[in-house]
Order: structure tokens, then sequence, then C-alpha cells
């Protein structure tokens, strides 16, 4: 993490997330060294901002935004490398809910957001 807010299971659910993707998409397997294909990230930004400012100057609806970078290696075709690539998502809640009370799912459909944009700037091209 290099978030100045930290949601502890973010990191975890991302890699799980990535990690499935993978599987039910390609016929790649996990292998712990020497892999055709490394994706390595962090976790840069984790921020809540206020979205619709109502007439009394008060936000209506609040947005939590995840950014990631990725770096991608390909050793089988290096021509599709890339380097600390940015990669964010985010989902929108109502103001009258607390970020504790809805994290869980936000954070659910970010991580879903991020995996699908990874995955198709690593191997969708194939």
């Amino acid at each position: 993490y290099k978030a100045p807010k930290v949601n502890p299971t973010l990191s975890n659910d991302l890699t799980e997330a990535l990690r499935s993707q993978f599987r039910r998409m390609t016929r790649l397997e996990q292998v712990d060294v020497d892999g055709d294909l490394v994706i390595t990230g962090e976790i840069t930004g984790y921020d809540v901002t206020p979205q619709a400012i109502t007439a009394d100057e008060v936000a209506a609806r609040n947005r939590l935004s995840v950014s990631v970078t990725v770096s991608f290696e390909n050793r089988k075709h290096p021509e599709d490398d890339f380097s600390k690539k940015s990669f964010s998502a985010y989902s929108d809640y109502e103001s009258t809910q607390t970020l504790d009370a809805v994290e869980s799912s936000l954070s659910k459909e970010i991580v879903d957001k991020l995996v699908e944009d990874i995955f198709n700037a690593t191997v969708a091209q194939w």
C-alpha cells in the first residue's frame, strides 16, 4: 500500500480476484517461479470524495475511488510488457450511509472493475 487511507483486505481481495479471473478466462496455471507472465502492483490511492453537493453545500453522494499501479511482464512476448500503468475505479454511495456500512460492497464492485481492466490490458489480445 502507498495510499494514505487503507482497507486492510483490499490488497488480498484484488490479488485473489485477479487469480480467479486468469483461472476462469485462460488456460494459464499459477506457478511460484519462472512464469511466462508476471504481474505486480500496488494500491496507490484509496479515497472518499464528495460528488453531488446540495443547495446547503452538503454532499448528497460520495465516491470511493481506488487507484493501483501495475507492471506486466510477458516473457514469451516482451513487446506486450508495460511498467507502472495506472488503473482506477470508483463507486458512488449516498451520503446518508457511512463508509463502514457500504465499504465491503463498494470494494467488491471496484475490485471487479479493476480486475476487468487489468485483465484486458494484459491478456485480452490473445
